[in-house]
């Protein structure tokens, strides 16, 4: 009898409740694309859940890793030969000083010597963009959610800036909807249900939007609805239902 009664009460609230359409929205919703031009060796597909750290995206990356492996040798080489001009310098450094050989001569050994350290740093310089374009030719998520869209496929060539997939984190959805700016001070005083396909779920009050539209007088509300189950879609339709508790 106790469990009619609670039944009952619900549905009274909800039928004296303001009754407003929306649609569900993620908490966060991301355009992902590729940092450099490359073929694409992974894009995860449409509908994949993805966990945080996961990779997402990633491009072929073999010439450019080739590419540094050689300007390793050339580092490698050049230091040995730094080495030399390095205490070749010093000898004519301490030659000079004694008198044996003049300027001119030391500082064609020093020359030397800064001509091959200038290549190192060169080389050390262009190691350092290629190495940020191994790192960037990965892309890992920076949340737990689903591939929402795949714009691009594996095998395809992407390039600088082409966006391949969307992902967002669904474990909250917002209901977004306009209200009355003059009314915003009841929303203090009212409980807030939403309703999918008349199953009814508790929500709250996330964020009221600073803007109102001048036009309507109509101001952004968006209300928050746990979906850590991940039984809710976003892009569903909803109701949301808002309850006088003093009623």
């Amino acid at each position: 009898m106790n469990k009619l009664f609670l039944i009952i009460l619900f549905i009274c609230h909800v039928a004296v409740s303001e009754s407003i359409d929306a649609i569900l929205e993620p908490k966060v919703r991301k355009l992902l694309s590729t940092q450099s031009d490359g073929l694409l060796t992974q894009c995860l597909p449409k509908g994949m859940r993805i966990n945080k750290g996961q990779v997402l995206l990633s491009q072929s990356t073999a010439l450019i890793e080739t590419e540094a492996e050689q300007i390793h040798l050339n580092i490698k080489s050049l230091k040995n030969d730094e080495s030399f001009y390095r205490k070749l310098s010093q000898k004519k450094k301490d030659q000079f000083a004694e008198g044996i050989i003049n300027q001119e001569e030391y500082e064609a050994a020093y020359y030397e010597l800064s001509k091959v350290s200038n290549k190192i740093n060169a080389y050390q310089l262009e190691l350092k963009k290629i190495l940020l374009k191994i790192e960037q030719a990965v892309i890992k998520a920076d949340i737990n959610g689903v591939v929402t869209k795949q714009l691009k496929h594996q095998g395809e060539f992407s390039r600088l800036g082409e966006v391949c997939i969307e992902v967002i984190d669904d474990s909250t959805l917002y209901a977004v909807f306009p209200y009355d700016s003059a009314r915003l001070t009841q929303l203090k005083n009212k409980s807030i249900a939403v309703s999918i396909s008349n199953k009814f779920y508790t929500a709250r009050l996330h964020s009221i939007s600073p803007e109102v539209d001048a036009a309507s007088g109509l101001v952004q509300i968006k209300v928050a609805l746990d979906n850590s189950k991940l039984g809710i879609r976003s892009g569903q339709k909803c109701i949301v239902h808002l309850h006088q508790e003093n009623e």
